[in-house]
């Protein structure tokens, strides 16, 4: 019998004896929060704590305005902003609302992030 269903992408999935092994140092996660504005933070690995928790600093971020109170931003890795380091269980991320940060190949190698839409207020 053919299936009629397409294999959709995910995550690389754990092993459940090492949760944090599918993360590397360097991942990037980001959290898109708020009410009447969105707010986007972008967090990278910078160590591992046992095999479930994950080291995790914040990240500066590069802005790009489209309008007076809107506009893009995407992780500037490794450039870390004064927040202290926390840790976090890997089986506890997506209710953190932590998510991967999309990249793709650039130019020289460089990775090339995908920019999250934010809005504020003055």
């Amino acid at each position: 019998m053919i299936s009629n269903t397409v294999p959709v992408a995910t995550h690389q999935v754990p092993d459940a004896a090492a949760p944090n092994a599918a993360y590397q140092l360097g991942d990037i996660f980001y959290k898109s929060w708020g009410y009447d504005q969105t707010n986007v933070n972008f967090y990278q690995v910078t160590g591992k704590k046992g095999r479930v928790t994950l080291l995790l600093r914040e990240l500066a971020k590069d802005t790009r305005y489209i309008e007076s109170m809107s506009g893009y931003s995407s992780p500037i890795k490794d450039n870390f902003i004064d927040e202290p380091e926390f840790s976090v269980r890997v089986t506890s991320l997506e209710q953190h609302g932590l998510r991967p940060v999309e990249f793709q190949a650039g130019d020289a190698g460089q990775q090339k992030y995908k920019e999250y839409y934010f809005t504020c207020y003055a």
